[in-house]
């Protein structure tokens, strides 16, 4: 989860696949373990020191399942009609037919966030 900001149980479920995610993310909250329930108490935080690890962790993973997880984000964001925060996550997968409709759909531009020859 180290890929997002903020986000809610309903949302780990989704990328990680794991459905005892709120058991895990509510034990690291009362264990103060660097990751914090924000005052709206839906939405999750983790401290900028465990957002690192989970990065790092997270680059080394093979990239068959970075690609997952960053396919999974997009999907993630796109179902709720946030385009432009499911380009990043869609454009690391490098799945761009998807993408690129989003673009149509929206009038967005993936060049920022694309190689030209894939977009």
């Amino acid at each position: 989860m180290g890929l997002a900001d903020e986000f809610t149980v309903e949302m780990a479920c989704f990328v990680t696949g794991d459905a005892d995610a709120k058991q895990i993310l509510s034990a690291l909250t009362e264990q103060n373990a660097f990751i914090k329930c924000l005052e709206d108490g839906v939405t999750y935080r983790f401290h900028h020191m465990m957002k690192e690890c989970a990065e790092r962790a997270f680059a080394a993973l093979d990239g068959e399942k970075q690609t997952v997880y960053h396919t999974r984000f997009g999907e993630w964001y796109e179902a709720r009609r946030r385009y432009l925060h499911a380009m990043t996550p869609i454009g690391a997968a490098a799945t761009t037919m998807r993408c690129c409709g989003w673009c149509r759909r929206t009038r967005a531009f993936c060049w920022p966030l694309l190689p030209p020859m894939l977009c």
